[in-house]
């Protein structure tokens, strides 16, 4: 499991499926893994939305990487 700090997406990049959250994008780690980048779709259990035109800013914990 690998948790990041925050995450800044487009709307059109974030699905929700059976109240999880699901984001395809670029991230930059923050903890143990600062400053490496990591692609794909991450998988989200505690999600956070906060809206700012059309950002999304999301704060949670990975619960596993897809694709």
């Amino acid at each position: 499991m690998r948790s990041y700090a925050s995450l800044d997406v487009r709307e059109r990049q974030v699905r929700v499926v059976e109240g999880v959250g699901l984001v395809t994008a670029t991230m930059e780690a923050a903890g143990d893994h600062a400053g490496e980048r990591f692609e794909g779709t991450y998988c989200y259990t505690h999600v956070h939305v906060h809206r700012d035109g059309a950002w999304l800013l999301m704060s949670a914990h990975a619960c596993g990487l897809f694709g």
